[in-house]
């Protein structure tokens, strides 16, 4: 469907409008699937008629194309050039669909729009295609079969086999553990029939490109069609809601078959993802966003992921943790048992799954739609591409489905509250843990499970009797060759032997891989990262980089590649080997290979990582990406709301403040990575104050720094113990600071117990914690440059920006480039008549061909002989003034395209042969000059039959302006406020002012005030609060508030969020929210005499009230009594 919808949106949607019409019987969810049902035959039969076959189209074009190309060398003429111009526009658009259609297939999503990579696309399908066919298959009793028919009814007997229940007979005694946490109000909140606008916005929220269920339709087509099918979507989800049950047509769904092998040998070692139909999917997000708000409460804290604020590293450091204490005296020893379940998702049992919801106090109302849900499931299987077997599941929850994460951890808690309940028991023996550190049992990430115990014959039985009874209750089966247990290489053989009877586990030793890093004892050796390597080496061979463009290249690099090694990062303290390695790969992939090894990295890796307009492409330094991710460890740590973050806490802290934990010798690599960034992630955590329990000298709970860095002697304090009666403690203050810092300490409000102190990082406007912002301040600074920056242009191909950037660093191999490197050759430039040496200048600039095509776009030949070098006259093109943004883009564009001809004709002259002549040059460099500007402004018509004409059709554009009205709008009762500020500067010198009239324009008072250094934003918040503050004081009610702030309004209406630094006076004002009546946005020139008001106070440095018309300045006097008799204002907008 988005092929459909990308190429024709107008054309699809009256199809999808002609569907949509009239009424039909039945429920709403069978109405709504008989309608997608007529939308898809339609599509069908439309794409046939619009676009027929892709293939023979484009090859006509280019027949078409070579055509005219002829015609024009052989008669050259404006008419047949502007021929030549749509015979390409005809190619052009077919290659746009043949790419759309390889590009849907293969399901890349990381590629920027500019580079055409159809090859890619297309081998990324291909080899996708390859290794998703099953050539044989081994039965579940040994034998091998080959042929597609007993295929497919293997597949189909296994994977019924794998969704129908069996009988078992076990105790429900393990649910005792389970609490009940869910109250009323929450069941309410979980089972509230969903309005319009929540359906929309989990819609829209939903990947639209992710693939189709069995009847074809993404979220892509219900998005760009929502207007049409918004109604039936809604009413077919609102009848869930109801009691309704889904049909098999909205239940069906398609299993995938992912290979987890390279070559599996049956179908256990495929994993099946389930296709669901997207109308599913909306249902069961929506189910699933509500369920999430209550996972926090219900979710032990030893279990990571699928909960909001807990992150899958947090189990990785905490187990980590944990080992670095392996060794320490316990009865008997430690050991870490590992469990691998067994098709975890596939297994589990419903009715196990219903009792542990209704345990945990869900109602009766949301278990049915869960029931529901899950219970009615069709399953299909796609082998070689083709949908097999229809069959109805009796057990597993789907992967794929939204809901099942939720609903699989919730199942687990079982599990993970009986592990924890052995804590108690008197014949449990724990896993030995430092003093004071909180015990723990387990660990849990999805059904990754690893449990921590002593070697103790009683404890380990008794966990093996906690996982059985669970495997039993909730249909689970542990993988009894992949589980495995961990003890210390010094655990004598006989203790190990007795684990391996008790358990059925092998043995293995460190390091393990846990959570995708390697787990380990003692010293880290860069052998145990070397996983990671390969994992990236391998997704680059299997990018098939031979057809990949350089701009393909790039975009994958800062985005798929750089993106491997985060968890690692995040997780792991790698030796800096792991990163020169990793890195190494990288730009191997980029430069290329030949057959006698890696080819010259023409820029160094350090410069690439360099932002762009200092000469970089933004790649990320792996390096300064480990020391973001280590701030934001310690930004994890200091919040203390994660398992790990207590348990470093409990053993290095020991109850003081971080800053004062002392060094100790055997403290782990994360506590070493922690401490390393400790002081820098300081400098950036601030403080809300609320009740003031942060500590009073080593917090930067003022924004400036930490008080402990500014005196010689001090104790103990909290901010709250420097207040009294809501108020500075004066006496206490200057009895341990100096004047000056009492100063400073008394310009910040006292904490008035408000609440919780909050924790914010001050380089976000939110506060809240981005590793971008922190990556920005580990970052070395580069020397930025205005040549660099002008190379990045938007709808310039990445591969010709890239080109430009190492052209003008003088980065490309030519002779005089070569020859530096040693490689000895003659320097015989190959393109131009007359004999010359090969070189950047000669090539780009002063050679004839080159000095031939720049001619062709120069209006004064004569300026172009007072030119040097290539930099010099890309530079002059650049500099050029543009009266419109169509002349701005062409100035731009123009001399990168000519540079990257010439250098496509150097290249044809050297490895084919053949000398290209100006004229083709010139006619390539203006027919990619158009096509490209047409990308660029497709609202710009009509073909050009030389540059001349172009560059005159664009020089004779202007700017449209068109002028709207804009009058005041009076309040419908009570008074109307419109405030403003003003900040020169953002922050710099600062007003703000405002006028507060009643329905009929009179004027009750004005103000301008002066608010010394602030950001635009808090001198219209100021200036707000202040004229509320006197609307309040004189007893003014009922009032319409009025802004030329569209973000003070949005975060007024709750629709954006609130920079922290303004939070304090941000709450103050929502406090007044009882005396407002509406809350409105409003352009400035309708809101003149706030802003003149403003401006005076900015300038007067000092605050005013005017209680009289007279009183004020003439120029408000005047745009008063112009609003007042309703005259109104007036606004321009620019258009291109």
């Amino acid at each position: 469907m988005e092929a459909f919808l990308d190429a024709g949106l107008d054309f699809c949607l009256d199809v999808v409008k002609q569907c949509w019409s009239g009424s039909l019987p039945g429920s709403s969810l069978k109405v709504l699937s008989e309608k997608l049902r007529k939308t898809k035959q339609a599509l069908r039969q439309w794409s046939r008629s619009s676009f027929g076959d892709i293939f023979l189209e484009i090859r006509s074009a280019e027949q078409k194309v070579a055509e005219a190309e002829l015609a024009h060398d052989d008669n050259p003429s404006e008419e047949l050039l502007i021929q030549l111009h749509k015979a390409r526009a005809r190619l052009r658009n077919a290659l746009v669909v043949e790419e759309e259609y390889w590009k849907q297939k293969a399901r890349v999503k990381w590629l920027a729009d500019g580079d055409q990579n159809t090859a890619f696309f297309h081998s990324v399908v291909t080899e996708r295609r390859r290794k998703s066919v099953i050539h044989r298959i081994r039965r579940t009793n040994g034998d091998w079969v080959d042929d597609e028919a007993s295929i497919c009814n293997e597949a189909v007997s296994f994977f019924q086999g794998l969704f129908t229940e069996e009988v078992r007979r076990a105790s429900s005694d393990m649910l005792e553990f389970i609490p009940r946490v869910i109250n009323d109000q929450d069941n309410s909140g979980l089972t509230e029939i969903p309005s319009m606008d929540e359906v929309k916005e989990v819609l829209f929220s939903m990947d639209g490109d992710s693939a189709a269920g069995p009847d074809g339709f993404t979220g892509k087509f219900f998005t760009a069609a929502w207007e049409v099918v918004a109604e039936d979507v809604h009413r077919a989800i609102e009848s869930f809601f109801c009691g309704a049950e889904l049909p098999r047509c909205v239940t069906a769904t398609a299993i995938v078959l992912l290979p987890k092998v390279l070559c599996p040998h049956d179908f256990t070692q495929f994993k099946p993802i389930s296709l669901c139909n997207f109308v599913n999917k909306v249902i069961s997000k929506l189910l699933s966003v509500r369920l999430v708000r209550v996972l926090p409460r219900i979710i032990s804290p030893q279990k990571s992921g699928f909960v909001p604020g807990r992150q899958m590293a947090d189990n990785f450091l905490l187990a980590q943790e944990l080992l670095s204490d392996i060794r320490k005296p316990n009865r008997g020893g430690n050991v870490v048992l590992k469990l691998d379940m067994m098709k975890a998702y596939d297994r589990v049992s419903w009715l196990f799954l219903i009792q542990v919801l209704w345990r945990f106090g869900f109602s009766e109302l949301w278990i049915d739609m869960v029931w529901r849900l899950v219970s009615n499931v069709w399953f299909s299987v796609i082998v070689n591409g083709s949908l097999k077997g229809f069959f109805k599941s009796t057990r597993g929850l789907r992967q794929g489905d939204p809901i099942s994460p939720a609903l699989f951890v919730i199942g687990a808690e079982v599990l993970l509250r009986s592990l924890n309940a052995l804590a108690v028991h008197r014949r449990f023996h724990p896993f030995k843990v430092p003093s004071g550190c909180p015990m723990v049992t387990h660990l849990a990430y999805a059904d990754d499970v690893i449990i921590f115990t002593s070697d103790i014959k009683a404890s380990v039985q008794l966990v093996k009797q906690v996982v059985d009874g669970y495997c039993s209750l909730s249909g689970q089966r542990v993988n009894c060759q992949k589980s495995c247990f961990l003890v210390h290489p010094r655990v004598p053989p006989q203790r190990r032997a007795m684990i391996r009877t008790v358990t059925g586990f092998s043995h293995k030793s460190f390091p393990i891989k846990y959570l995708g890093c390697p787990l380990y004892i003692g010293r880290r050796q860069v052998y145990y990262f070397a996983d990671v390597c390969s994992a990236v080496t391998a997704r680059i061979l299997s990018w098939k980089n031979r057809v990949l463009s350089s701009g393909g290249k790039l975009v994958l690099l800062r985005s798929v590649l750089s993106s491997i090694p985060i968890h690692l990062l995040a997780a792991t303290s790698p030796p800096k080997a792991v990163f020169v390695s990793l890195e190494k790969v990288m730009a191997a992939f980029l430069w290329g290979s030949s057959e006698i090894g890696p080819r010259w990295q023409w820029i160094s890796w350090g410069e690439l990582c360099w932002p762009p307009e200092a000469g970089g492409v933004e790649f990320r330094s792996i390096a300064e990406v480990y020391d973001a991710l280590s701030i934001k460890l310690w930004w994890n740590f200091r919040q203390q709301k994660s398992l790990w973050a207590q348990f470093l806490s409990a053993k290095y802290c020991k109850g003081v403040h971080p800053c004062l934990a002392e060094e100790v010798s055997s403290q782990s690599y994360t506590w070493r990575r922690l401490r390393s960034v400790q002081d820098l992630a300081e400098e950036h955590i601030g403080w809300v104050l609320g009740e003031g329990s942060m500590d009073f000298w080593h917090d930067n709970w003022m924004g400036t720094g930490a008080l402990c860095h500014r005196v010689d002697i001090f104790h103990e304090h909290r901010v709250a113990d420097l207040v009294f009666q809501a108020q500075w403690n004066w006496r206490l203050l200057n009895q341990i600071l100096a004047p000056e810092l009492v100063r400073q300490v008394v310009q910040v409000s006292p904490p008035a117990s408000r609440g919780a102190d909050r924790m914010v990082w001050a380089l976000t406007a939110d506060g809240t914690f981005s590793v971008a912002s922190a990556y920005s301040v580990v970052t070395k600074s580069a020397t930025c440059s205005w040549v660099a920056s002008q190379v990045w242009l938007q709808g310039c191909p990445f591969k010709i920006s890239f080109f430009m950037l190492r052209l003008l660093r003088s980065r490309l191999p030519l002779m005089d480039m070569l020859l530096k490197f040693g490689v000895q050759g003659p320097s015989r430039c190959r393109c131009c008549s007359e004999p010359g040496e090969e070189g950047i200048q000669h090539t780009f600039c002063m050679g004839g061909l080159a000095k031939a095509v720049w001619a062709s776009f120069e209006e004064c030949q004569g300026e172009l002989a007072r030119v040097s070098t290539v930099c010099h006259l890309v530079v002059r093109w650049w500099l050029r003034r543009g009266h419109n943004v169509y002349l701005k883009f062409v100035y731009r564009l123009l001399p990168m395209l000519v540079c990257w001809e010439l250098w496509k004709a150097r290249n044809t002259g050297v490895f084919e042969g053949r000398r290209v002549v100006s004229t083709e040059v010139v006619r390539q460099v203006f027919l990619q000059l158009c096509a490209l500007f047409h990308c660029r402004f497709p609202e710009i018509d009509g073909s050009f039959g030389s540059w001349d004409a172009f560059h005159s059709a664009l020089v004779g554009m202007r700017r449209r302006v068109s002028i709207i009205q804009v009058a005041r709008v009076a309040p419908t009762r009570g008074y109307k406020l419109n405030s403003d500020g003003c900040s020169r500067g953002n922050p710099g010198i600062s007003g703000g002012g405002g006028v507060v009239c009643d329905r009929d324009g009179k004027l009750i008072f004005g103000y301008s005030c002066f608010f010394g250094s602030l950001t635009s934003l808090h001198a219209e918040l100021r200036a707000m609060l202040f004229g509320v503050r006197l609307c309040v004081a004189q007893g003014l009610h009922g009032l319409h508030i009025e802004s030329d702030s569209l973000s003070l309004v949005r975060i007024l209406q709750g629709s954006q969020s609130c920079p922290w630094r303004l939070q304090q006076e941000m709450s103050e004002l929502i406090n007044y929210k009882p005396y407002f009546t509406e809350i409105t946005h409003c352009y400035r020139e309708a809101n003149k005499p706030a802003d003149c008001l403003a401006n005076m106070g900015a300038d007067s440095e000092q605050e005013r009230v005017f209680t009289s018309l007279s009183a004020l300045p003439c120029n408000v006097q005047g745009e008063l009594a112009l609003e007042r008799v309703g005259f109104p204002n007036f606004r321009r907008r620019w258009g291109r």
